[in-house]
């Protein structure tokens, strides 16, 4: 561990741990990353996302500052607090530190020597002995307001970045204050866009054409850098602002009059400057704050949402606590403190404030991981200057999950709760209607790991919710104990059966002392000093001219009155006499699950086909190294255990596809894991998918079993959500994802002849590699296979195919390619040398060669136009240099995977002396081949596509003289083989084998093209990435995804009826969300999703793509014109054509099918007899005299039984 960590203060990184990461923010910023110290002031539920997903990241320090003693309410958001540390009575960074130090063996977790939290936090000492100057940035959560002010005046001071970030009830929000004048770049992790240009006009102010079918992709006040212009040669190095005319046009800002003519070949490349920000002090951004809106579908919510905060920090800033839940005192309170504070042009919303301020006792834990993300991410920000940072408010509200009544028994209960702070937000009956729910999650990776944890917050699909010392009581009794409660309710303040929120009149004159004019007058002078602070560096001062509402009141507020509670406080009951709840046990022994665990029970079913690998451990937080290789999906059902015991999981390692629909996934099984056995509670399929496809068909399954999916993606720092919900949204393939199309797939002739960017090149490299080390290798195993792996066996066989012929050996794969491989193949380290050598020549001499000869320099097209300009790129032929390290590396590590493939023993991958003279002495011994041009076509179209595979007639042709030749040379070949077992190894790519070097040769192969053809080179990292396909991936962006689609899962449970309840239709169609991010930037953008379309057919009945028309047939023996006709009595509807998949069953205007009409309706559907149904698609024929026949929606055939 010792060795790791001074690895870390090497700058060394581990790309092992940290690939999908450095992909997102460069190897720069890791470096910045790795040699920061962040300190976290407060480790509650946003904190301890905030905790993980730093430390995830990989920052030097990770300093922990609460000295709050754990509660069981704490284990509503903390996932990092167990029932052991409540009941020692360790403090929430003490229970923190042991987990967060084993997410990252780079990272060192200590707690803070100097804590700022609790009762008697002493920055004053901390700056006394200098303990902030080595801090990189100071994050501050579910922090009063005013100590945030104080810290951040602090931090102003001494150059440290700052970060203040809360979640309070149904209310979140975060704050940035990076300093003045700062400077981060690039602005956001998309690479540079770059296009060929095919005009430029010699004007004042020139257009700008792309060439052939490309786009600019660029907006007004973007930046480009020219260079290969021919002609205007002016251009080549000068950086020009433009404007957006269309996408194939820009126009220059640069006045291109006396410059050359433009003759035909250029590049532009997209220039993306540094960002320029100044940030002003939280004190100063209170009034007329800078803010981010969110949701897009009421984009002034974010003022309403910043004047509530502001309210509720006023009222604890007096009340030294929150306002209770739902207590109609403290309601009329905030809103007078509202109303004095607002400003005049803000028209207050009265009923949201009602709800932040009577659920403020409570959290959501889907908010503290959208906040975690999001403020992890801009701390990531400030330490690495990279990316654009928050400008400087931004807020999230699910007000809407507030119940509109809440029963007086969700607030009266005389014993403690995980769940209590989740039932001060949306009310009893709705957390138990999730502890009753079940889902069906497809795939385990990061999203999956991040959206377990939020489902065992929740208490989704535990089943314990009144079995975990949740006790109501039906009278107006208050709990015991000198400690305050949020359930403390007066008998005048609680709720007489239900509260409503619209029956609180907040006109109401509050005449006792705790609203007296003293508190408003406080309250006041507090302000003036909060604004006092935003100009002074000092601190706050005694008032110097500023009249306060009551002149005649002194009243000064000092540090010491900020710093005596800084964090803010949810009342809890007295720990003294807690127990441990009953549901929490031990922590589970290996795969652990819940043996108890039913899909027939509330559960959640996860099933993934993936083991984990080390990259995973960098963003998968379930994972440990030590589940390096296990089942994704096992290990996170044992390891979310920990943070929910009663939580009820069902893991599964089976692939969710086609393959799998009728044997495991079948209709009735996802639809009994998504709902439970009595299909009880609302349908939840959760997609936590990395690919289009997957996703594609999991929408397809749902929309047919009309289950409502929620699936959400990453990429980098963008991401998405999208809700998926019956009768009301559209699905997933409703919309076309631009990845799908195949848009960016390389054309074939550019591939092969002509790369146009360095990543054409790399796109080769890899097509080589599979193409030598993979699939001849696959073929030639499969002929040896075919004989046993037996040389003497393969020998019989070849000279038997020369005397008899083929007709015994057709499908053997005896054929001239296969043959040709092995009389090719190397027997010893010198032999993998020279077919390296002869590779070489082949691919980087050969090449160019044969391609000058059919187009030489001067070669134009039939439009007189030069061959040879951009975007082909004329090659230069290479010639083999021993001293050249790019040349050595491809025949060295060509070499090494040629030994693995032939069962050699594999040298080292590093050359020492040894190998350099091994190397040294197989060159000189090489005969190079003379050059001879090849009468072969040169593809230079564009649009023709790859020539389609062989078939297996052509793989094993005639016996003609050319396969007599190559069968006697095999037999020569393996008369000289020492060893009757032969082996053949096919290699298959693996990004990550380091030790066999795969993207060493891919690194090697592509640079040599990129030289050969002029292109500039590729480094090592990003070959990688390409070459494995690999998605930039971070953990901030998972927990913020994860959490905003975990809102979305519980709008829907809260506003699920039972039965069919339109009016619940209407919330969920009126509050759903769809959800785009882009962290870098950062913007994070709510919408409505799109409802389904309707299509009406001819008999004026309508469908969407969620109706599915179930036919049950009489008997095996009713006909097709007896099926055809009870469609027409019972729909009014003419039936043209029908098909079962691809096949068609009945073409009204086919004779043949005609004549079939009086045959069963079975046997025209040839049915097995383990079928139950049949699925069917129906066009029927148009109504109104119109020819355009109407698709009718899914039809299903249910099958009656055998007769």
């Amino acid at each position: 561990m010792c060795d790791v960590k001074n690895a870390c203060h090497q700058h060394e990184i581990d790309d092992s741990f940290y690939s999908r990461q450095r992909y997102v923010i460069g190897d720069e910023a890791m470096h910045r990353l790795s040699d920061s110290t962040v300190l976290i002031c407060g480790l509650g539920g946003v904190g301890v996302e905030i905790a993980k997903n730093l430390a995830l990241a990989g920052v030097k320090n990770l300093i922990l500052d609460d000295s709050i003693i754990c509660t069981p309410d704490d284990l509503a958001t903390q996932f990092y607090i167990r029932s052991e540390n409540i009941k020692r009575g360790d403090t929430r960074a003490e229970a923190s530190l042991p987990h967060l130090s084993a997410l990252n063996p780079y990272v060192f977790v200590t707690l803070s020597n100097y804590p700022f939290t609790g009762q008697n936090g002493d920055i004053l000492g901390a700056l006394k002995n200098k303990y902030l100057n080595d801090i990189t940035c100071i994050v501050a959560t579910d922090c009063n307001l005013f100590f945030a002010a104080l810290l951040n005046n602090y931090c102003r001071r001494y150059n440290i970045k700052f970060v203040y970030a809360n979640t309070i009830g149904v209310l979140g929000n975060i704050f940035c204050d990076f300093g003045e004048n700062i400077e981060y770049g690039p602005p956001d992790e998309e690479p540079p866009m770059n296009f060929f240009i095919d005009h430029i006009e010699n004007a004042e102010k020139p257009k700008l054409t792309v060439k052939d079918s490309e786009q600019h992709k660029l907006a007004d006040g973007s930046y480009i850098t020219f260079h290969e212009i021919s002609g205007m040669t002016e251009l080549n190095g000068m950086t020009v602002r433009v404007k957006e005319i269309s996408p194939k046009i820009l126009e220059l800002d640069v006045d291109t009059r006396n410059f050359g003519v433009f003759t035909g070949s250029g590049v532009a490349t997209e220039f993306k400057a540094s960002t320029h920000m100044s940030h002003l002090p939280l004190a100063m951004q209170l009034e007329n704050p800078r803010l981010c809106t969110v949701d897009l579908v009421h984009p002034a919510s974010s003022v309403q949402l910043h004047t509530a905060f502001v309210v509720l920090m006023m009222f604890f800033s007096k009340e030294k606590r929150l306002p209770r839940a739902w207590c109609k005192r403290d309601l009329r309170l905030c809103h007078q403190i509202a109303h004095q504070f607002a400003s005049s042009n803000t028209n207050i919303d009265a009923k949201l404030l009602s709800k932040i301020c009577a659920t403020a006792q409570g959290q959501i834990p889907p908010l503290c991981s959208f906040f975690g993300g999001l403020a992890a991410q801009e701390v990531i920000k400030a330490v690495t200057f990279r990316f654009t940072p928050l400008n400087q408010w931004l807020y999230l509200g699910v007000d809407c999950l507030v119940p509109q009544k809440i029963p007086k028994s969700s607030l009266l209960f005389s014993a403690s709760s995980r769940y209590r702070p989740l039932v001060a937000c949306i009310g009893s009956k709705n957390v138990e209607k999730l502890s009753m729910a079940s889902a069906f999650m497809v795939g385990c990776g990061a999203i999956g790991c991040e959206l377990l944890k939020n489902l065992a917050l929740i208490g989704f699909a535990s089943n314990d919710f009144r079995q975990s010392g949740f006790s109501f009581n039906s009278s107006n009794s208050v709990p015991n104990g000198d400690a305050p409660s949020f359930t403390s309710l007066s008998p005048s303040e609680a709720p007489e059966n239900s509260l409503d929120i619209a029956d609180v009149d907040f006109s109401d004159d509050i005449n006792d002392e705790h609203t007296s004019s003293v508190f408003f007058r406080d309250i006041h002078h507090l302000a003036l000093e909060l604004m006092r602070l935003g100009h002074n560096e000092d601190g706050f001062k005694p008032n110097q001219g500023d009249v306060p509402m009551d002149s005649r009141l002194e009243v000064h507020f000092t540090e010491a009155d900020l710093l005596r509670l800084p964090l803010i406080l949810r009342s809890n009951l007295n720990i003294g006499s807690f127990d441990s709840p009953t549901s929490v046990q031990e922590e589970p022994a290996a795969f652990n699950t819940n043996s108890n665990a039913s899909i027939r029970r509330p559960c959640i079913t996860i099933t993934d086909n993936d083991h984990i690998e080390k990259s995973n451990l960098n963003r998968q937080f379930l994972f440990r190294p030590e589940h390096v290789g296990m089942a994704k999906s096992q290990v996170a059902a044992e390891s979310i255990l920990q943070f929910n015991p009663a939580l009820k999981v069902v893991p599964l390692t089976h692939k969710f596809c086609v393959d799998t629909s009728e044997t495991l996934f079948t209709d009735e099984y996802i639809q009994i894991a998504a709902s439970g056995g009595e299909k009880s509670s609302p349908p939840v399929v959760l997609a936590a998918l990395d690919n289009i496809e997957a996703r594609q068909y999991l929408d397809q399954r749902c929309v047919i079993n009309r289950l409502a999916m929620f699936d959400s993606g990453t990429q980098g720092t963008k991401g998405h959500t999208q809700v998926i919900l019956p009768g009301i949204t559209e699905s997933y393939n409703d919309q076309s994802d631009p990845g799908s199309s195949g848009a960016g797939e390389i054309p074939y002739c550019t591939l092969k002849s002509f790369p146009a960017k360095p990543v054409d090149c790399v796109e080769w490299a890899r097509e080589k590699f599979f193409t030598l080390f993979t699939l001849k290798p696959q073929n030639l195993s499969t002929l040896f296979c075919n004989f046993y792996n037996s040389s003497k066996c393969l020998l019989e066989a070849f000279q038997s195919v020369l005397n008899k012929g083929l007709n015994e050996f057709q499908n053997c794969k005896i054929n001239a390619s296969n043959l040709s491989y092995l009389i090719n193949r190397p027997r010893t380290i010198e032999d993998c040398v020279h077919l390296a050598l002869e590779k070489f020549e082949k691919y980087f001499r050969d090449k160019a060669l044969n391609l000058l000869h059919r187009f030489p320099p001067d070669f134009t097209t039939g439009r007189g136009e030069l061959f040879w300009q951009l975007p082909r790129r004329k090659p230069t032929p290479l010639t083999f240099d021993i001293t050249n390290s790019l040349h050595l590396e491809f025949i060295w590590s060509f070499s090494r995977l040629l030994c693995l493939q032939s069962g050699m023993p594999l040298p080292s991958r590093t050359l020492g002396d040894f190998e350099r003279n091994l190397l040294a002495n197989a060159v000189k011994s090489f005969t190079s081949k003379p050059f001879i041009p090849l009468d072969k076509e040169v593809v230079v179209d564009p649009t023709v596509q790859r020539p389609a595979k062989k078939s297996a007639i052509e793989e094993c042709p005639a016996l003609d003289n050319n396969l007599r030749g190559a069968l006697q040379k095999a037999i020569e070949t393996l008369r000289e083989y020492d060893n009757d077992h032969l082996i053949c190894q096919p290699i298959v790519f693996d990004k990550d084998n380091e030790e066999d070097g795969h993207v060493d040769f891919i690194s090697a192969a592509a640079n040599l093209r990129a030289v050969m053809y002029g292109l500039p080179l590729t480094d090592r990292y990003e070959v990688k990435r390409i070459a494995g396909r690999i998605i930039p991936a971070i953990a901030t962006t998972t927990a913020t995804v994860a959490g905003l689609v975990s809102l979305e899962v519980l709008k829907y449970i809260c506003f699920s009826g039972d039965g069919i309840d339109s009016s619940k239709n209407e919330c969920l169609a009126s509050e759903a969300r769809n959800n785009f991010i882009n962290l870098s930037l950062p913007s994070v953008l709510s919408v409505k999703p799109g409802f389904c379309d309707v299509t009406k057919l001819p008999n004026g009945e309508s469908f969407t793509i969620w109706d599915r028309w179930d036919y049950r047939l009489p008997s095996r023996k009713t006909t097709v014109q007896e099926f055809i006709d009870d469609i027409k009595a019972s729909h009014n509807l003419d039936i043209s054509l029908i098909t079962k998949g691809n096949d068609p069953v009945f073409i009204s205007m086919m004779q043949p099918y005609i004549s079939r009409l009086k045959n069963p309706f079975v046997q025209e559907l040839k049915v097995s007899p383990e079928d139950k149904y049949v699925d069917l698609v129906i066009i029927f024929e148009g109504g109104d005299g119109t020819d355009e026949d109407v698709a009718g929606p899914p039809f299903r055939i249910i099958l009656p039984l055998n007769e």
